[in-house]
């Protein structure tokens, strides 16, 4: 796999509002509804600062995905959008493997990751890069980064 991950900047606004227009990430997102440029660049603000994010990337700079990580009582909430043409290659999983760790051991908390039901691909991804299962409510399967 060559990819690499780096960490978001102020410039990376336009990929992830990009991201957040999919409607194949759209439909699996706790909000369905796309944000208007002016709601994201608002996010985007509000979240840059207090959140940890990373972009994946080919070799030659080209965007994959990303991966926020939240914190969020106690927690850090994560969550990870692979760029609808690079997805099912196993892009979701390493970016989760290699981010998490990371994530952990910067704020020392808990990781959680909540996912929808029928996002079976996220459910698989979180699983394969060691997050352990601990429950499902109202449709959402929650799980917990085990740091190894």
């Amino acid at each position: 796999m060559s990819l690499i991950f780096r960490s978001a900047v102020y410039e990376d606004i336009g990929f992830f509002f990009y991201l957040s227009q999919c409607p194949e990430i759209r439909v699996l997102s706790r909000n369905p509804t796309s944000p208007s440029w002016p709601e994201h660049r608002a996010w985007w603000d509000q979240q840059l600062p207090r959140s940890l994010f990373y972009v994946a990337e080919q070799e030659d700079g080209q965007p994959v995905g990303v991966i926020r990580f939240e914190p969020n009582d106690n927690a850090l909430r994560v969550s990870v959008a692979i760029a609808p043409r690079f997805q099912g290659n196993g892009y979701g999983t390493w970016l989760i493997q290699q981010t998490s760790r990371l994530a952990a051991y910067e704020y020392r908390q808990p990781i959680i990751a909540e996912v929808y039901q029928d996002n079976k691909a996220s459910i698989a991804a979180f699983q394969k890069a060691g997050y352990f299962w601990c429950g499902v409510e109202n449709g959402i399967h929650r799980f917990q980064y085990a740091d190894p």
